[in-house]
């Protein structure tokens, strides 16, 4: 998948937005996607298995391990990278967000949401429970 290139210096809510608080259990940085570990810690969503396809939201700060994480689960949020207006994002691997024309078989496509703009990604996490058959083009 070709990843967006999100520069988390500018990653930001963009207001009546659903936030939320974790503990990271790993060094995590703004605009990737989470997921949670087996101890309810925040760890990087992948596209990998189904279990860590599971997005919670994208993070809106860097942290190190062991550190209270905000992240946003709904609502618009500037990532920080160039969208392609109207196009829908979904989860790629390690934490990264890329369009829902790159996904590849065998991944878990955890649709993310779609641009209302070319910064503002209105999320709307929706995790697929089975891997992708064939590639989307």
């Amino acid at each position: 998948m070709v990843d967006l290139v999100i520069t988390p210096a500018n990653v930001r809510s963009e207001g009546g937005a659903s936030l939320g608080e974790k503990t990271s259990g790993v060094a995590l940085t703004a605009g990737q996607v989470l997921t949670l570990d087996t101890d309810a810690t925040a760890i990087l969503a992948s596209d990998a298995t189904v279990e860590l396809a599971r997005a919670i939201g994208i993070a809106l700060q860097n942290v190190g391990a062991g550190q209270p994480i905000k992240y946003q689960s709904k609502g618009r949020i500037n990532l920080g990278a160039t969208l392609e207006v109207g196009k829908h994002y979904v989860l790629s691997a390690a934490g990264a967000i890329a369009p829902v024309d790159d996904i590849e078989p065998g991944n878990f496509a955890t649709y993310l949401g779609w641009a209302e703009s070319t910064s503002i990604l209105r999320l709307q996490p929706l995790t697929a429970t089975v891997a992708a058959a064939a590639a989307v083009v």
